[in-house]
Order: structure tokens, then C-alpha cells, then sequence
């Protein structure tokens, strides 16, 4: 019997052992998937999704995407509620976008590339790469989660994705550890994308051990526009490297009465900014951000230069070294 233990960041998420003879395994090659990089295999992505969704085993099962395969898909989404209380996806296979725009079929207005919806106890991890190919008629998220709870996301690398790589929407419980994200500064339609976005309803989120860059970086916003009413709490960033990022830790919420962001929490950030403001904390006048702690925090520009900061209504506390300087009260 195979058993592997997959293990996040220590001091903050936990571990899950994975006892393979007990868990059903879907894997997409058994559905009609390719993966020779050209084919496209969306239809079989979605027919293993809806298999394991479906599944009635007692244990979690696993959608499998083999390794040392590429595998083509267009737009999916993966839609709860499913049967199980857990489902794995496994992702050691590389995942490509199309790069022909004609070649598209999108739900939804195709603004997200790969979105679960509605599935609690979803687990996302693996060796593998999800890569955009960074296109500049693209303006998808390349991952999203929404309204989904008790979700871990671990050990994937994000490459030339234009957008957001990964998207937080309505979540809560959602543990994040151990991604590499990376949109080099000469891809076409890179700069101004987020690495990870958190946005209205999302709450105990733990992201650690992130490499991140270019980009806007780690970003909560923004919220709040058109007068939505928005709230965003419990949130803990820690141990991220950043390179060349628009900004490196960010909060951003419009002006009007109905935001809330609290306990946001920006530890061991580490790296360079492209501009000279390395962290923006803009909150409304009307309902400030609380409880903000910025703790070891180290980020010059990418020309060596001193970075800058931006604080507008932002309460809490800094610890430890914290460069730029920021005043929180």
C-alpha cells in the first residue's frame, strides 16, 4: 500500500496523508485526454472532474493529471456540490491555454480560466505547472476559487498567466503554501497582474512560502466599488519572496461605508518592487482597515533604491524590521 504525505508549511497548515489503495484515482488519460500539448482536452478534464464529484467511495478520490504530459484545455469549470466531503486533484502534468484566441469556448464571458465554485474540502496540489502562455488578448484569472470552504492549494508553479493566478472569492478556510508564480517582465501582458488576489468574502486565509514575480503581488482588493458591500478578515500572509512586483503587499478598497478588512496580517516579506511604492495599504476614509500588523517586512527597488510606502486609513502595528517604513496607529 502507497501512502504519501503531503505536508504544508509547518508552523501553519497542516499535513494530509493520502492512502492510495483506499481512494479512487480518476485519471484524465482514462477519459480520452491527449496530453501531447495540442490536442485539446478539456472534455476529458471535465468528464474525470464530474466522475470524482460524483464518486460514492468513503474516501476522497482523486482526479489525476499524469506527469511528463501536457495537456491543452480551454476554459473550465469545475461546479460543486459533490458528493464527497473531500476531493484531491493532482496536478503533476503541465496545463496549457491554447494560444490561438479563434481556438476559445468560453462559459461565463471567459473571465476565469480554471474555476472551482461550491466545492468544500477541495485539495489542489501537485508537481505540475499551469501555464497561460501569457497571450495579450487574454484577460482571464487563471485560477479561482469561489464560495468554497476548507480549501488547500499547495505545491504548483503559476507561469505567464496575465492576470490574477490566483483568485479568492467568498471562501473561507483556505490554507495556500508552497507555490512558485511566476510571469517573466518581457511576456506579453504580464505587468499588473496580481500572484495571489483576495477579494469580498474571504476569511481565514493562511498563504506561506510564496515566490512571486512580476506583478502586483499579494493584493486584498479591490473593494468596495460601485458600493458594494465588501469584507475581507482574518487574513495571514507570511514567508514570500518577491521580484520585481508592481508593489509587494497591497490593500486597496474604494471610498463608501459598506468595506470591512480586518486582521490582516503581512509577515516576512522579502524581495524587490518595480515602482518605488512597495506597500499600499489605500483604505476608505469612511471605514478604514483594522488591525493591520506588518511584521518583517524588507522590500527595496529593483534598482537597489529605497522603496516608499502609501498609508491612507490604515490602523494597526509594525514589528520587527519593517522597510519601507510605514506608520500604523
Amino acid at each position: 500500500m502507497e501512502v504519501r504525505v503531503l505536508c504544508f508549511f509547518l508552523l501553519i497548515l497542516p499535513c494530509f496523508v493520502k492512502t492510495e489503495s483506499n481512494s479512487p484515482i480518476y485519471n484524465v488519460m482514462d477519459y480520452g485526454a491527449h496530453g501531447d500539448g495540442h490536442t485539446d482536452d478539456t472534455k476529458a478534464f471535465m468528464k474525470a472532474w464530474e466522475a470524482a464529484c460524483s464518486s460514492s467511495s468513503s474516501s476522497s478520490p482523486t482526479m489525476h493529471v499524469p506527469s511528463e504530459m501536457t495537456f491543452m484545455i480551454q476554459p473550465l469549470y469545475f461546479r460543486g456540490e459533490c458528493d464527497p466531503k473531500q476531493i484531491d486533484v493532482e496536478i503533476n502534468g503541465n496545463i496549457i491555454a491554447p494560444k490561438d484566441p479563434s481556438d476559445w469556448t468560453c462559459h461565463d464571458g471567459c473571465r476565469e480560466w480554471i474555476h472551482f465554485e461550491h466545492v468544500d474540502g477541495l485539495r489542489v496540489y501537485g508537481s505540475g505547472t499551469i501555464n497561460g502562455q501569457g497571450q495579450k488578448w487574454w484577460d482571464l484569472n487563471a485560477l479561482k476559487i469561489s464560495n468554497s470552504n476548507n480549501v488547500y492549494l499547495t505545491s504548483l508553479t503559476f507561469k505567464d498567466n496575465p492576470r490574477v493566478h490566483v483568485d479568492l472569492q467568498s471562501s473561507k478556510s483556505v490554507f495556500i503554501s508552497n507555490l512558485s508564480i511566476d510571469a517573466p517582465e518581457d511576456s506579453p501582458n504580464t505587468d499588473g497582474d496580481d500572484c495571489i488576489s483576495m477579494v469580498d468574502g474571504s476569511s481565514n486565509i493562511q498563504i506561506s512560502n510564496i515566490a512571486c514575480g512580476p506583478g502586483h503581488g499579494i493584493s486584498v482588493g479591490s473593494l468596495g466599488k460601485h458600493g458594494a458591500e465588501d469584507k475581507v478578515e482574518d487574513i495571514h500572509v507570511s514567508d514570500v519572496v518577491f521580484t520585481g512586483t508592481t508593489n509587494g503587499a497591497r490593500i486597496k478598497t474604494w471610498q463608501n461605508t459598506a468595506v470591512q478588512v480586518s486582521n490582516v496580517i503581512f509577515r516576512e516579506f522579502l524581495g524587490t518592487s518595480k515602482k518605488e511604492t512597495a506597500v499600499m495599504l489605500d483604505c476608505s476614509e469612511a471605514a478604514p482597515c483594522t488591525d493591520i500588523t506588518l511584521d518583517n517586512i524588507y522590500l527595496r527597488t529593483t534598482h537597489g533604491h529605497n522603496a516608499k510606502s502609501v498609508n491612507n486609513n490604515a490602523h494597526g502595528r509594525t514589528q520587527g524590521l519593517v522597510v519601507p517604513e510605514i506608520p500604523l496607529s
